[in-house]
């Protein structure tokens, strides 16, 4: 699917056009439906009768009439509060005021009209005509946008309102961003999180290059709407079987209004992290304002919107780093040395005070002619920083043609910009902390445009959207290469620069067809996305050390080092990918009658494999062989037509029904299976980059007999044995009698398959007095195909002989982004909700969920170390020959979890005293509070192999020369601790003090794999209660001005991060890292 951009979108505006005339659709994304019968008091269909649907807020009216059936459907409507009008000759006008319409649903009203003269009316509450109890077979909540804006959201981020979803697990931190607004990590219902997708007014708002993070967080102040789907989702939504984010921005009414506002936050108001001294200085502003209003009323209206962010901040860090005295003492011993060079231009925080008298603390000292010294020791600080973002949003919407077409354009940017001291990256804020920094520059766009006609039983509309990434990060003049220490977690090294563009551009079109009791909806989507990658110099590489002892000596374990290999020198190697996806679908929701809802749909889905465009793609080419290691011994790298081939049938069936027991609209039983295709993750396909015959990633490793030498200093010395070009394998040419150096790098399995999860869920509603609604529920999920990568070229023994062979000699690690890992979940789910809706004592809303669970799985991401609270690297599996032996809890298993989200309107005093009457009115309460178990986590060595005297005092204990680490480094996990001398649950105590020692788990014998399995341990809880505090002044005639006062972590509560479980660091064993501490913030807005 080779096209060039003209000739991709002319095919496809002539596709659409013959779509538009031949068939007829709907966006149902982010608009809403309403559908119904009108019958008379008997239960008599009234065929052919007027309904109306006038929007309260716009004006604009939209009609249709009942078929012979006496229903109707009225799609494509802008989300909202709604007035409806039945007028039939020989009944009553029927009147419903103040239906509210939500976001990509569909309301059920079925309308009864009374025997009397049409100039009489019946007016009818919302509350007594709509159903509160779901009739659509899914999972989903919804957001209103004054809700949206009433709870206390940390950072103000509207994709935190997931983790409120019965399914959800928040996991706290973050995973690796492309922006600096990391984003927040929610799995739903036993779905990977890279599943969720993320849409935008009906456009995706998902990162093509890194799965399952949103591109843009729009300001929650120019939100109408959100809603987020876990289950059964439509078959218009692909991508993936996780959440589903649906976003509507704000637009124009018939009435002009605005509204101005600014958020404070400051260190005086914030209470200091468990691990710090001092509370971190922090000076946060977020300010800005919108403006929304008629060009031509009940036609054409605007909406546009500003939101500046300043924050000066300092972030609580914990790393291990080099002591004073041992910096002293190279700096006075060894004065020319590059350990020296580097402690004297990157040194580090200065850690707590420790000695050598203990055997544990021996373990962290250098032996010296004057005898020990403290080499390592844990080193709190604070990293700062200072960040700005400035948002611009714009909206036009217009009307013509009696209401029949409707045109909207929407365009929302976004500048991002810090001095290098944020990141989702440990290694960038160690490097930062050492005076190293990158800064960051971000801008992040999205446009959208659409057209809609409706006609007499139908909708048809067609959306384009187009999405910009240009993020660079890093410095022009860094030279000094990466430089890591077994040992010490603070990396040395510059931030050499490097740049991101993306580009998406999608065409949507989406169908509803009235056709009585069954609605049809079908449509497709076409999607480009350019990636342009490692858009940057040539940097200096990386070297690696066993021990301090190493460093200080100046003798480097391994280099690597990406090269031309026609000249030795080091080269840059930017790619430009082009991808191109597919999707259709259709949907039936079958109203069989007035009990029971059938929803039935099919989607296909196909996911492109990329081209580059100076046609420079590279990667395995797998050889013959009776087995998989025998094709890839005699497997080759070099230049491929196409990385692997898409499939082409991805089909993927749903259906789900709702049914109505005793037919009074108070309870609901639903059920529903979905299957879903998820594409690979964009990171992992455009990891095969610096591979033969042009860049490469050579390794240099003299003591596994790989190379001969490393030529270490700053700069960094030219390397002839770099330069001697390519054997017909695509590895280095090695001269007679020499130890080849190894190539290594990402290549992609060419057999590669689409993953997929099968979704399962068995649910039951009922509606109390009140509006009170009880809920319970089952949910299960089986991941299928799910996307690892490994380096599969290894095998347990290798190192036996002193020299690491590797199955195909001509390469070194081989991260093979391939297939193969299964999960499974199961969960019981209770939920008590009531909407918004007033009382004796005020208006109350509340949302409350408990959720017991169990998720197990082989590996639970395509990269598992890309969080900020991790215990353990990417990686793939122990031994590369057993993926089934990793089956385990998963890294996301987290069995128990509550969370609750309420807000209060109170009703403070009832007496005749209007002074007292005055202050205690117009008050705000909200909260949100969640609990959860901790996350498993195993445990492991991260140290290389060393052997001495036949034993091995290192890590890599099978001896395979890694353990599938991604990114380089090690993992194997020792043999299983004796019976009892370990504990089963742990306190915080422990976690602070230490849960085990290191010598309760011994090494395996040479070359086996350890006996302890994985995730073995769960970590700490996690529970942290946000509420907030606003009162509201009616000033200026009807205009508002609110106060308003948040705490996010009200009680202080010590979230500590998962304990370092990585067998060869000095803090094995201890968490030493905790969440934010409480933080206040204080907020003014003026609504008008």
């Amino acid at each position: 699917m080779k096209l060039s951009s003209f000739r991709f979108f002319k095919v496809t505006m002539l596709f659409l056009l013959a779509v538009t005339v031949f068939q007829t659709a709907q966006a149902q994304f982010t608009e809403a439906a309403l559908k119904g019968r009108v019958t008379d008091t008997q239960g008599n269909v009234v065929v052919a009768s007027p309904v109306v649907a006038r929007n309260d807020q716009t004006g604009q009216i939209r009609s249709t009439t009942t078929d012979d059936d006496g229903a109707y459907l009225l799609a494509s409507l802008s989300p909202g509060n709604y007035t409806i009008f039945v007028r039939v000759a020989g009944f009553k006008t029927f009147e419903q005021r103040a239906l509210k319409l939500n976001v990509g649903q569909t309301t059920e009203l079925n309308i009864k009209l009374e025997v009397g003269d049409v100039t009489e009316s019946v007016s009818v509450s919302a509350d007594a005509a709509q159903a509160a109890v779901s009739t659509e077979a899914r999972l989903a909540d919804n957001f209103a946008g004054r809700e949206i804006n009433s709870l206390p959201l940390p950072q103000r981020d509207v994709f935190l309102l997931p983790k409120l979803s019965a399914g959800a697990t928040a996991i706290a931190g973050s995973a690796n961003s492309t922006k600096l607004t990391n984003s927040p990590v929610v799995t739903v219902n036993g779905n990977r999180y890279r599943g969720n997708n993320y849409v935008l007014d009906g456009a995706i708002n998902t990162n093509p290059n890194n799965t399952g993070e949103p591109t843009l967080v729009p300001a929650l102040e120019s939100l109408e709407e959100a809603q987020v789907q876990t289950s059964n989702f439509s078959t218009e939504y692909g991508r993936g079987n996780g959440a589903v984010v649906n976003l509507r921005t704000k637009s124009g009414t018939n009435d002009l209004h605005g509204r101005v506002w600014e958020y404070h936050r400051n260190a005086g108001l914030n209470a200091r992290n468990f691990f710090s001294s001092a509370t971190p200085p922090q000076v946060f502003n977020q300010f800005g304002g919108n403006l929304g209003g008629p060009i031509l009323k009940n036609r054409t209206f605007f909406f546009g919107s500003y939101e500046g962010t300043r924050n000066a901040i300092g972030r609580p860090l914990s790393f291990l780093v080099e002591t004073p005295q041992l910096r002293n003492y190279v700096l006075t011993n060894s004065p020319n040395s590059v350990a020296a060079k580097l402690f004297k231009q990157f040194p580090a925080p200065t850690p707590a005070p420790t000695g050598c008298a203990t055997p544990a603390e021996q373990r962290n000292c250098l032996n010296t002619p004057q005898g020990l010294i403290p080499a390592i020791g844990l080193a709190t600080t604070t990293l700062r920083d200072y960040v700005r973002f400035d948002q611009y949003l714009a909206r036009v919407d217009h009307s013509f043609n009696k209401g029949l077409d409707k045109l909207n354009a929407r365009w929302i940017s976004e500048n991002q910009r810090d001095a290098g001291g944020t990141s989702s990256s440990r290694a960038t804020l160690g490097k930062a902390l050492r005076g190293s920094r990158g800064p960051f520059n971000g801008f992040f766009a999205n446009l959208n445009l659409g057209y809609t006609h409706i006609f007499k039983r139908a909708v048809n509309d067609i959306r384009f959207s187009f999405q910009n990434v240009d993020t660079t990060r890093g410095n022009d003049d860094a030279v000094v290469p990466d430089v890591t220490i077994t040992g010490v977690e603070m990396p040395f090294g510059d931030i050499f620069k490097a740049g991101t563009k993306l580009r998406t551009y999608e065409i949507r079109d989406t169908m509803t067809m009235d056709r009585g009791k069954q609605t049809w909806r079908f449509g497709f989507e076409l999607r480009r996305a350019f990636k342009g990658l490692s858009i940057g110099p040539a940097t200096a590489g990386a070297f690696s050390f066993r021990n301090i002892a190493d460093f200080v000596a100046d003798r480097p374990f391994r280099q690597t080092l990406t090269v031309d290999p026609t000249t030795g020198k080091p080269t840059g190697f930017p790619r430009y990918f082009t991808q191109y996806e597919a999707g259709a679908f259709f949907q039936n929701d079958w109203k069989i009658n007035d009990r029971l809802n059938v929803n039935l749909g099919l989607r296909w889905d196909y996911f492109g494999d990329v081209s580059e465009r100076e046609g420079r793609l590279s990667s395995v080419i797998l050889g013959e062989g009776n087995n998989f290691n025998e094709r890839l011994a005699n497997a080759a790298i070099g230049r491929v037509e196409r990385l692997y081939t898409p499939q082409k049938s991805n089909l993927a069936p749903r259906i789900g029904l709702a049914w109505d027991p005793f037919g009074d609209r108070k309870t609901a039983v639903r059920a529903g299976f979905s299957l879903a295709f998820q594409p690979h993750h964009g990171q992992s396909i455009a990891g095969a980059r610096a591979l033969s015959p042009d860049a490469i990633q050579g390794v240099v490793q003299p003591a596994n007999r790989i190379g001969t030498r490393i030529l270490y200093d700053i700069p960094v010395p030219f390397n002839s044995d770099f330069a001697r070009g390519l054997n017909a394998k695509g590895g280095l040419n090695t001269p007679p009698g020499e130890a080849a150096i190894r190539l290594t790098g990402f290549v992609v399995n060419p057999t590669i398959k689409t993953q997929y999860s099968e979704n399962w869920f068995l649910n039951l509603q009922h509606e109390f007095k009140s509006g009170w609604i009880a809920e319970v529920g089952y949910v299960g999920t089986n991941g299928i195909n799910l996307e690892r990568i490994d380096d599969v070229n290894r095998f347990a023994g290798d190192l036996l002989d002193g020299r690491e062979d590797r199955i195909n000699p001509n390469f070194g690690v081989l991260l093979f982004v391939t297939n193969g890992v299964t999960s499974s979940y199961h969960a019981a789910t209770a939920e008590i909700r009531r909407a918004f809706s007033n009382a004796k004592l005020g208006g109350f809303s509340l949302q409350s969920n408990y959720r017991w669970s169990k998720w197990l799985d082989t590996a639970s991401d395509t990269s598992t170390g890309q969080f900020t609270d991790n215990a353990e690297p990417g990686k793939g599996a122990q031994d590369a020959a057993c993926l089934r032996c990793e089956r385990a809890r998963s890294l996301f298993d987290i069995p128990h979890r509550f969370s609750a989200v309420a807000s209060w309107t109170p009703v403070l005093y009832r007496g005749t005293n209007k002074f007292v009457e005055r202050i205690s009115r117009d008050w705000q309460l909200s909260g949100i509070v969640s609990a959860q178990s901790g996350r498993p986590f195993s445990v492991w060595n991260g140290a290389p192999s060393n052997i001495v005297n036949g034993i091995n005092i290192g890590g890599d204990y099978n001896l395979d020369g890694g353990g599938g680490a991604v990114g380089g480094g090690f993992y194997d996990r020792p043999n299983a601790p004796a019976a009892g001398t370990v504990k089963s649950s742990f306190s915080q105590s422990d976690f602070l003090k230490g849960l085990f020692d290191a010598g309760l788990f011994p090494a395996p014998a040479l070359g086996q794999n350890g006996t302890l399995g994985r995730n073995t341990f769960r970590g700490p809880r996690f529970m942290t209660l946000d509420v907030s505090v606003a009162r509201s002044f009616t000033v200026l005639g009807e205009k508002q001005l609110q106060f308003r006062f948040e705490a996010f972590n009200a009680l202080n509560n010590v979230n500590l991060f998962l304990p370092n479980s990585d067998l060869s660091l000095a803090s094995f064993g201890k968490s030493t890292q905790a969440h934010e501490a409480r933080n206040l913030q204080g907020s003014l807005r003026f609504i008008f």
